[in-house]
């Protein structure tokens, strides 16, 4: 994080925006003045590249986001998946300084990996009253080198605004999602869709926590659990002598031996 420094030059797009960002009308001079002297404020919102891989080299794999604030101020940052669901996928805040600042950002929110999608940040500061946020979007891609049309059509990706379009409140208002708005009437098609959507939801949940688990941890938790199936299994029932003779003489060991890795499996997903 660094603050004060000389800003570049900014694109006119990148004006804070206005309460209703469906108008794409931005604040006058005279606003941004005013919305200055009532608290710290996030003036503008850009990312270096507004995309970043899942593998390849290290470059494609982060980005930065670059933000002016009028003043010193907490700054929450806002992450919603715009595609292929519409949902908050999680937040975090920075400490920023008057002037330019920057935030390295890798495509991880705490141990969340977060998938290949479209996403919308939004960034404000937490002054009492609220603030307008202002909003850029990223494209996370699984494959390094995606091509322009590749992310010309992620970027184009909404799942959102079929929300909006039903008059539902936006993903970061309700922080839920499609799932947010209720059903009114007995439409039964609109109910089973809004049931379809809130599975989908939960499917993809599962989704990203599955992802989020490193790839190792996998293989040490099939190994717990073949070596406690190997310890409940019946003498008998083993299908060579040397076996059977290692469960009569050493099955509390193997039992053990299990049950340890499957705690160090544990411990390690937790402090990950």
């Amino acid at each position: 994080m660094a603050g004060g420094y000389k800003s570049p030059s900014w694109p006119a797009t990148n004006r804070v925006r206005a309460a209703s960002p469906a108008t794409g009308s931005s604040l006058s001079p005279r606003a941004v003045d005013q919305a200055t002297q009532r608290g710290p404020t996030v003036l503008r919102l850009k990312v270096v590249r507004a995309w970043i891989s899942r593998s390849g080299p290290r470059a494609q794999r982060q980005t930065t986001f670059v933000f002016r604030l009028s003043r010193p101020a907490t700054v929450e940052l806002v992450v919603t998946r715009l595609a292929p669901d519409c949902r908050v996928v999680g937040k975090f805040r920075v400490a920023g300084g008057a002037g330019l600042n920057r935030v390295q950002f890798r495509g991880r929110i705490g141990r969340r990996v977060l998938r290949a999608g479209t996403y919308r940040v939004s960034a404000r500061t937490l002054r009492p009253g609220g603030a307008t946020p202002v909003r850029v979007q990223l494209v996370i891609v699984g494959q390094p080198n995606p091509l322009p049309g590749e992310l010309a059509a992620a970027r184009a990706a909404n799942a959102c605004a079929s929300v909006d379009t039903r008059g539902g409140l936006s993903a970061e208002a309700e922080g839920t999602g499609p799932t947010a708005n209720t059903p009114t009437g007995g439409d039964s098609e609109s109910t089973l869709t809004r049931l379809s959507d809130v599975l989908g939801v939960q499917f993809t949940r599962a989704v990203d926590v599955v992802q989020g688990v490193p790839t190792f941890l996998f293989f040490v938790l099939g190994l717990a659990i073949a070596l406690l199936g190997l310890a409940a299994l019946p003498g008998r029932a083993a299908p060579t002598l040397w076996l059977h003779k290692v469960l009569a003489y050493h099955r509390e060991k193997v039992a053990l031996a299990g049950t340890v890795i499957l705690i160090a499996a544990a411990i390690t997903y937790v402090i990950w």
